[in-house]
């Protein structure tokens, strides 16, 4: 009980009324942001997630301020076992879930003495496979021992179809014996059992794919495929066979045998659109785009059909501004219907919504989605011609972003200057520059209109090197504030050499590791940022650069990140993480996430994702880099 507690103690800058809720209750929190994260916001709002034992809900709610404090109130259903509660401020740029350990309460039963059956469960979830939603640092050990709790306490937890395949899940992926044997012994008296039911043998067979138990798995999915010939197992082995399939055409067949087999199945429809869009980009790779639009009218997943469309339309106008555009006018109309699909989608933000995502949360999805889109609208307009649309699209696109990504400003200050002209431009272009979000691309741009109606090349370089210093003193200020001090896990990788690198025999050194894979766009479009940075310090031997390799899928992946690194010309130290322990020893929620370890091995930097601008990323490693040199590794006071 103790360790059921300990999260709901720890949240000092939250407390629940009644502290210890049971199911039906309202429950009322009060905030105190002094000295948290949120302190000085003027307005607050809380996402509730609320566990029910099944898919947890999402539920927002505007904390109302009281005093020195915020207060908010959430009613919990009669099936409520835990809840979470992270708070953020109205521009989402700051949040609090209470230093990464989550706010979080149990529900308990009559008598307030006792959890409900489900609310230590409730709580693994939280910390593990929820974590991303409620805030908190994922923390699989934790996890674990709640569920061994809930075991404990309600032995029937056992046979949950979602706490069960769960804990084998974390069995496996820490590698804890006992609870490997533990969810081994419930998989095999499933199994076994003579009265075990269709639910019981896929619980059992679920559950053994879960902890890569594969002979176990194999066997008894043979036997309940044979057994329930229209059943989850034999719907999930074609669907496997078909996204294996190379062969369109045997794909297509697959993809009629599970419409006409399955439809009847429990989630038909969403997996009916993933068939449907694999299908749907196969042939629009054949350029057959009568059967591309069959496949796009099955889906009802406005966003996913949006996604599509604004893919290929992106593909067909040349990626941007300087590639050929091979089918320009196809492009803008698969880009407008992407744009028309999100705006239905905005327009009914409730539906496709998935219930553990909060309103505003989802809301601020659905508008990123359509900046980027609008984004490859303003490309395919501006190459038509069309300058006035290409600049309204392409500052939906900056605005959603706040303007802080490289790539789309740099579209946007051209945009700019063809339709308001060099003069508005240059205004512009000069506070990009002063708010340290201007490219090296649009830094020449500013020079050059610069020049032009100045015509003082000396006056410039003074000016520039002003407004770049004030964005250097502001960003080193604001890098400053992020400065951690944790322990960094230590772990032994082995190098597309196969020359295994231990990080503790790195101490001394400053050390930088970059988490990526090879599918992943927002890496690769960093790495020639990154490949900057390694160039700065390639003289520095106190600074060492790890790109590993993690999250991959199939097989040779030593082979395909060899590959890439050679046909990129890119000098990389990689490392292969390829059991995914060290991703998950790290908590990375993204990739790419980037640490910087100090001498003493402790992790004093954490970057997560890249903003489309080279000079950005290179200022930002240099600056956490230099500061964590500064520092000597030493932990903070």
């Amino acid at each position: 009980m103790l360790l059921a507690l300990s999260g709901a103690l720890s949240a000092q800058h939250l407390v629940f009324q009644p502290e210890r809720p049971m199911p039906g209750e309202t429950i009322q929190f009060r905030y105190d942001p002094a000295g948290a994260p949120l302190e000085g916001a003027e307005r607050i709002y809380a996402t509730v997630l609320l566990f029910n034992g099944k898919m947890p809900e999402a539920i927002d709610v505007e904390l109302k301020p009281a005093g020195a404090h915020f207060t908010g109130e959430v009613a919990a259903g009669a099936d409520a076992k835990a809840l979470f509660v992270k708070l953020e401020n109205e521009a989402a740029d700051k949040t609090d879930s209470n230093q990464e350990k989550g706010y979080w309460a149990m529900f308990y039963q009559a008598g307030r003495s006792a959890p409900v059956q489900g609310a230590c469960a409730g709580i693994a979830q939280g910390l593990n496979s929820f974590s991303n939603t409620t805030g908190v640092k994922r923390d699989q050990e934790q996890a674990l021992e709640y569920y061994r709790q809930e075991f404990r306490q309600f032995p029937a937890s056992k046979t949950d179809v979602v706490y069960a395949t769960d804990f084998a899940s974390l069995a496996a992926q820490t590698k804890d014996e006992a609870a490997l044997a533990d969810a081994r012994a419930t998989a095999a008296a499933l199994a076994g059992s003579k009265k075990a039911t269709e639910a019981d043998l896929n619980m059992a067979y679920y559950m053994y794919q879960r902890m890569g138990d594969e002979e176990p798995a194999k066997e008894l999915g043979e036997k309940i495929k044979k057994k329930y010939p229209a059943g989850r197992v034999s719907s999930d082995a074609l669907v496997t066979e078909f996204f294996n399939e190379r062969d369109l055409s045997k794909k297509e067949t697959l993809f009629e045998t599970y419409r006409t087999k399955f439809s009847k199945d429990e989630g038909f429809q969403s997996t009916l659109n993933n068939l449907a869009r694999s299908l749907a980009n196969g042939y629009a790779a054949r350029k057959d785009w009568g059967k591309f639009t069959h496949c796009l009218a099955l889906m009802d997943d406005r966003q996913a059909k949006a996604s599509i469309l604004n893919n290929l339309a992106w593909e067909m106008a040349g990626e941007g501004l300087a590639g050929e555009a091979p089918a320009l006018e196809q492009a803008a109309q698969f880009s407008r219907q992407s744009l028309e699909l999100m705006e239905e989608a905005m327009e009914k933000p409730g539906e496709g919504k998935p219930s553990f995502y909060g309103k505003r949360f989802w809301k601020s999805i659905l508008e990123g989605n359509y900046g980027m889109y609008a984004d490859t609208y303003a490309v395919i307009r501006y190459r038509q011609g069309g300058y006035e649309d290409a600049l309204h699209y392409q500052t939906i696109a900056c605005e959603n972003r706040g303007f802080s990504d490289g790539e789309l400003n740099e579209r946007y200050a051209i945009y700019l200057e063809k339709v308001k002209g060099g003069k508005a431009a240059e205004k512009k272009l000069a506070a990009f520059i002063a708010d340290g979000n201007a490219s090296g691309k649009m830094k020449e741009q500013h020079k050059r209109l610069f020049m032009e109606h100045n015509s003082l090349e000396d006056a410039y370089g003074l000016y520039v090197a002003e407004l770049e210093k004030e964005a250097q003193e502001k960003f080193r200020e604001e890098t400053r504030k992020k400065m951690i001090d944790e322990e960094a896990p230590d772990f032994a990788l082995r190098n597309l050499s196969g020359e295994e690198v231990q990080l503790s025999s790195l101490r001394g050194k400053t050390v930088v590791l970059d988490f990526w894979a090879t599918w992943c766009g927002p890496c690769i479009a960093s790495f020639p940022g990154m490949q900057r940075a390694v160039n700065h310090y390639q003289d520095d031997k106190s600074v060492v650069f790890l790109f590993i390799d993690t999250w991959e899928n199939g097989e040779n992946k030593e082979k395909n990140a060899g590959d890439f690194m050679k046909s990129k010309g890119y000098n990389f130290e990689v490392l292969m993480d390829n059991d995914n322990k060290v991703v998950a020893k790290y908590g990375v929620r993204g990739i790419p996430t980037k640490f910087v370890i100090g001498p003493e091995g402790r992790i004093r930097f954490r970057s997560m994702g890249f903003g489309g601008n080279d000079e950005a990323l290179l200022t930002e490693m240099q600056t956490m880099i230099d500061m964590t040199k500064a520092e000597g590794g030493k932990a903070m006071p």
